[in-house]
């Protein structure tokens, strides 16, 4: 038997991101950019919902473990805890974690993610993407 490809009912998205499969909820978690909106994709209901947020370039999601609807979200230079239902088309709350300090107004948080002790690993990079030589460094929260 081959392998099924399909496409998920998810609406286009300008620039998605981040994607990250959370095994409490069995729900697929990800990010549009450009557009500044969390999406969560529940294969159960065959169904994506969708979050506008009022931060600019959000680039990753990660579920907080042990806390329901509680998500760590990276966006430009800042690190937020998000409280959303996963449903609405509103959060509950946004909250400021951590700020960076930035010596350049060119870097943005881009790719993140947990180890498996929970620690968050993430980098800040150019969103020039056209830049020949890439401009990354390292962080972990």
């Amino acid at each position: 038997m081959s392998p099924k490809v399909e496409k998920l009912p998810i609406p286009s998205v300008v620039l998605g991101e981040g994607p990250h499969w959370d095994i409490a909820t069995q729900s697929l978690y990800l990010i549009d950019i450009s557009g500044s909106q969390l999406i969560r994709y529940d294969p159960q209901a065959n169904k994506a919902f969708i979050v506008k947020l009022d931060v600019p370039l959000a680039s990753f999601i990660i579920p907080v473990e042990g806390s329901k609807g509680q998500y760590v979200v990276g966006s430009g230079i800042k690190l937020y805890l998000i409280k959303w239902d996963g449903t609405s088309d509103k959060t509950e709350s946004v909250e400021l974690l951590h700020q960076l300090t930035n010596d350049s107004e060119a870097n943005r948080i881009n790719d993140g993610k947990c180890d498996n002790t929970g620690r968050l690993w993430f980098e800040l990079g150019s969103p020039n993407y056209g830049l020949r030589k890439a401009i990354l460094t390292y962080f972990l929260f």
